[in-house]
């Protein structure tokens, strides 16, 4: 008589879970559909994924930047976040169905990171479609496209924007500064920036308590303002301050850039440039580099 050789079916049930934990999603989807069995362990057991992309033209779904699925895309995507306990470090959306995701969706987006490049649905569908996303999950939200005032106040009163630590609007709106102070880094284009929201963004980072260095923000406006426009807001003094070293840089180049980072108190421009250049992985650069040159340095500790 032969010896026997194990077989998957005979494996101990939490063995299969442990080995679940190393196999890549194109090999957990074709066991899944091995067995009833089978089907339920997937089905049972979480799912941990760097990246989830959902493309339109065609219709693909791609998965760590290697597996594509381009057969019943949606019905896929929801199967990653089907499990309560799955997570998706970034989700990368821009394809037209996501209306489908916000109706059809009955699971919270488990996601580090969330990239809306494309939305393709109503406002109402995209509210619904945001608040699905993980309120303790959530750590960075971008926006590609442009968002109109309604749908901002909208989406900073759901508590995915109030828990981001980083927003990114690189369409070109006018963004009310309240909506966004206290984060660690925040981006935008807006049309109008008035100086009284730059110092709003200022104290609500210099007075925290987790002050940590390339924290702050990066705005690029097309109105006029000057630099004695911004500095004469700087009235009121904060009870507190770090004492971390805070610069403010202005140029000119596609309107106005200005932006400002907390820095080590011994800061060099190189350092000040790299919180900057900085911008987060898989976000292609929408809006213009700053023409280096042609800029004037402000120390807020001259006016604090």
């Amino acid at each position: 008589m032969g010896k026997l050789e194990p077989t998957w079916q005979g494996i101990p049930f939490e063995i299969k879970e442990v080995v679940l934990k190393y196999l890549e999603y194109k090999s957990r989807f074709r066991l899944r559909v091995c067995s009833k069995s089978d089907k339920n362990l997937i089905d049972n057991s979480p799912v941990f994924l760097k990246q989830v992309e959902l493309y339109e033209n065609p219709l693909v779904l791609r998965i760590n930047n290697k597996l594509e699925m381009q057969e019943n895309v949606i019905a896929h995507f929801l199967e990653i976040f089907k499990n309560k306990y799955s997570k998706v470090k970034s989700l990368i959306l821009d394809s037209k169905q996501l209306a489908k995701l916000s109706l059809e969706s009955e699971n919270t987006l488990k996601t580090r990171e969330v990239y809306f490049k494309t939305f393709g649905m109503s406002q109402q569908n995209f509210v619904r479609l945001f608040q699905k996303i993980d309120l303790k999950s959530i750590k960075s939200i971008s926006f590609r496209r442009n968002l109109s005032e309604d749908l901002i106040d909208q989406l900073a009163r759901t508590d995915a924007w109030k828990n981001s630590l980083q927003i990114f609007c690189y369409g070109r709106q006018d963004i009310p500064m309240d909506h966004v102070l206290g984060r660690n880094h925040f981006r935008a284009q807006v049309i109008n920036l008035e100086p009284v929201g730059i110092w709003k963004l200022i104290k609500s980072i210099i007075i925290r308590e987790n002050l940590e260095s390339g924290f702050g923000f990066r705005i690029n406006y097309l109105n006029g303002i000057s630099q004695n426009d911004i500095v004469a807001e700087f009235k009121e003094k904060p009870e507190k301050v770090r004492n971390e070293q805070w610069q403010m840089r202005r140029s000119g180049f596609n309107g106005y850039d200005i932006e400002g980072y907390v820095c080590t108190e011994n800061y060099t421009d190189d350092e000040f440039g790299k919180y900057g250049s900085w911008i987060p992985k898989n976000h292609e650069i929408v809006n213009h580099r700053i023409r280096r040159g042609n800029f004037n340095i402000v120390n807020l500790a001259n006016y604090l």
